[in-house]
This record gives structure tokens, C-alpha cells and sequence, in this order.
């Protein structure tokens, strides 16, 4: 097998880099293993442990409605089903960040609820058996988070771009925008169904179930009534993933799809700016079969969407089947002689092994997620430009540090 898991090249990603100056760092101060878990001013403890599960969670279906792409505000209902992992569970605590939680129900239980700014807590009468599977249906609204859910409305300052919404779930915002445990030491399926404006795609994690159209009937607050045409967008990710990498986007772009009959990749990119994404993105398929090859694991997932969003806050983020990416991410066909994005494009394709495919259980652990990422960026570089392509990413990692 070609792949070179070379220990040089993986520790000397940037990410691997901090850590282990960080834990140098400590082992020449000589602090000890003990004293190291601790404040000295205050003796409080600093070690933080994955928090307890205490539920399994298996599935998440969660239903979106946005009447007015300009009024960043849509109603949602979240059926997340559970199963205690060791005996009865009695409470679960959700991250919940700032959502109005209208009513909480699962059938044969009465739940009581409270909300803070940070969690959700749940109550059940009778405690919820271990074995059986709960759904636990929670209708809330959506009000235009600080976090996670970045919802940008038409302005002057940007004339003629139209409104859009998307996602950002690391390291735990995705709580922002529905209710989960929000840490990478879960995974479950997720379905979405987002009923959106006509004239608006929408895309989120695994395969495009349906989308049909249907009618809202809007009430003003004179009692005058008008019907709003809206497209009803279904799609399930069937193979479980961590609830950091769910993602949503609704917007308008051109999208051209770069893949082959046997796995799709749409990109979806600002209107107009269709024409340049084979140039920009065309490489991609073959960086999907190469890796595929390398690891002797083929690439997972039901699709592999790229979309460039706007007031996107990193260079790209890996969400499972479905990377979403900074606003000027498409190169036209005459600038690719100076410069490209296949570093970026092949960077947030292995994460698609390294961290959504494999996750860590832990944030500590997230230098792997990116070492790999970065490790993947120079095989793909050596495979497309020859060894010393390979020699010049990992130097630049390297000069990075």
C-alpha cells in the first residue's frame, strides 16, 4: 500500500506541533503529572474529562421552517431519540444555547424542563427504561443566534446578494441552533427537513431524500392573509456522525456538480461564478479516488457537497458529506496559473476519513483531526506534482510551526 504513514511528516503538521511544544514544554519545567492538573493560584482543577453520555443517542430528526429568508427567525421541531446506556435514566441534560423552548413530550412519560442560557434539562415521570428507545419531541424557535447558525439578510452594503444561512458546529455551537450533546464523544444519524423560500437551495449532511413544493399561509397582524410558495428539502444522513458536524445552508447559488454517476459533489457557488468551478474544484474526484486507495477505505459518505457561503468565519470545515467554505473560494480559469485550491479543497476532503469518518473522543485530540488533514494535503500534492511536491508541503508545514 503506497500510503507512508511517516511519523516525521504527521507530528510535524502545525497542529501536532503546538501540542507537543506545549508537553516539552512541560516536561523540561519538570512540573509533575499531578501538580501539571491544577492552578497553582487557586488549587482549582483544570482537567477536563469527555462528559458521561448517560444516554445513547441514536437518531436525530429535526424539522425547520423559515417563512422569510429577511426575518432571521424560523420555528423548529427536534425528535431525538434515546436509550439509557445502564439502567433507568430518570433526568437528561442537553447543551442548548439561547433556544426559546416552547414544550418538550415523549409518549407514556411526563416531562418537566429547564432552560438556562447553556442546557436543557429534562425530567422524566416515569424514568425512561433502559433497553427502550424514547423519542423526545422538542418544539422550539430559532432566533438569530449569536453563534453557530450565522444568518446574513440583504443589505445595502452588499447590493443585490441575496439572504442566506449557514452553519458552524466546531468545536460546540451546533447547541446554538438545536439541542443535542454537543461533544465528540457521540455519534447518531440525522435527518433534516427544512422548508425554505422558493428560489432557495438547500443543503445538509447525506443524500437529498425530497424536496417538494409547497404553500405557507402567511397572517399579518391585521388579519390579512397571503400564501407564501416554499420548497420542503429532505435529507438524511444515514450513517452516524457527531453532532458537531451537522450542517445547514440555504441560499442562492449556481451549483455544478464535479463528481462521477456513482458519488455526486455539487458545488455550490455565488450566482454567476458557475462557470469557473471545474477549473476551481475539477480535481476532485480524483482526489476522492486517490485517498480512497491510499487508507484502503473508500470515501464513506452519499455525496461530497462544497459550498461557498458568505460571512464564513475559517478557510473551510469539514461537516460531514457536505464542507462548507470561505466567500471567494472559486478561482477564475486565468488566475489558476498563479495559485489553486487544491490545498484547501484536499486539506477538508481528508477530513472526511480523519474526523468525520474517525472522530476523536476528546478535544485534546484534535491535533490527530488535523495533522491528518494536513498529512493528506501533502500526499495528494506528491500524487499530482511529484515527490518534491510532497518535500515542499511538509517543509511548508514545517516553516508553518
Amino acid at each position: 500500500m503506497k500510503f507512508r504513514l511517516n511519523t516525521i511528516a504527521l507530528i510535524m503538521s502545525p497542529a501536532a506541533a503546538i501540542i507537543l511544544t506545549g508537553l516539552a514544554g512541560l516536561l523540561v519545567s519538570g512540573a509533575s503529572a499531578q501538580s501539571a492538573g491544577y492552578d497553582a493560584a487557586n488549587g482549582r482543577r483544570q482537567v477536563a474529562y469527555p462528559p458521561h453520555r448517560v444516554v445513547d443517542y441514536r437518531h436525530m430528526r429535526l424539522e425547520i421552517t423559515i417563512p422569510d429568508m429577511n426575518v432571521p427567525k424560523a420555528h423548529a421541531s427536534e425528535t431525538l431519540s434515546i436509550s439509557p446506556i445502564r439502567g433507568e435514566a430518570s433526568s437528561v441534560v442537553l447543551d442548548c444555547k439561547g433556544l426559546k423552548i416552547k414544550s418538550v413530550m415523549c409518549a407514556n412519560h411526563i416531562v418537566d424542563f429547564s432552560t438556562d442560557e447553556k442546557q436543557l434539562t429534562l425530567t422524566f415521570t416515569p424514568p425512561l427504561a433502559e433497553g427502550v428507545i424514547s423519542d423526545i419531541v422538542t418544539e422550539y424557535e430559532i432566533d438569530n443566534p449569536r453563534l453557530g447558525f450565522v444568518w446574513t439578510t440583504e443589505s445595502s452594503a452588499w447590493p443585490g446578494r441575496a439572504p442566506q444561512i449557514h452553519t458552524q458546529g466546531e468545536p460546540e455551537t451546533n447547541s446554538y441552533w438545536f439541542p443535542c450533546h454537543d461533544f465528540p464523544n457521540e455519534k447518531l444519524t440525522t435527518e433534516l427537513i427544512v422548508t425554505a423560500p422558493a428560489g432557495f437551495e438547500v443543503c445538509s449532511n447525506g443524500r437529498l431524500v425530497s424536496s417538494d413544493r409547497v404553500i405557507l399561509v402567511d397572517e399579518s397582524q391585521t388579519g390579512e392573509r397571503s400564501l407564501l410558495a416554499h420548497v420542503k428539502w429532505h435529507y438524511l444522513q444515514d450513517k452516524p456522525h457527531a453532532n458537531y458536524l451537522v450542517t445547514l445552508v440555504v441560499g442562492k447559488f449556481d451549483v455544478v456538480d464535479v463528481g462521477t454517476k456513482a458519488l455526486p459533489m455539487p458545488v455550490y457557488v455565488p450566482p454567476g461564478r458557475g462557470r469557473d468551478v471545474k477549473a476551481t474544484y475539477g480535481r476532485t474526484a480524483a482526489m476522492v479516488a486517490h485517498f480512497g486507495e491510499l487508507l484502503g477505505e473508500p470515501y464513506a459518505w452519499d455525496k461530497y457537497a462544497q459550498l461557498v457561503v458568505c460571512n464564513f468565519s475559517n478557510g473551510g470545515m469539514e461537516n460531514t458529506s457536505a464542507t462548507s467554505l470561505y466567500d471567494t473560494a472559486i478561482i477564475g480559469e486565468k488566475d489558476l496559473a498563479d495559485h489553486d485550491l487544491d490545498g484547501l479543497i484536499s486539506h477538508e476532503l481528508g477530513h472526511q476519513w480523519f474526523g468525520d469518518l474517525l472522530t476523536c473522543n476528546s478535544w485534546e485530540h484534535i491535533w490527530l483531526n488535523e495533522g491528518f488533514a494536513t498529512y493528506m494535503t501533502a500526499l495528494w500534492m506528491e500524487h499530482r506534482d511529484g515527490v518534491s511536491a510532497y518535500q515542499q508541503s511538509i517543509r511548508g508545514s514545517m516553516d508553518g510551526i
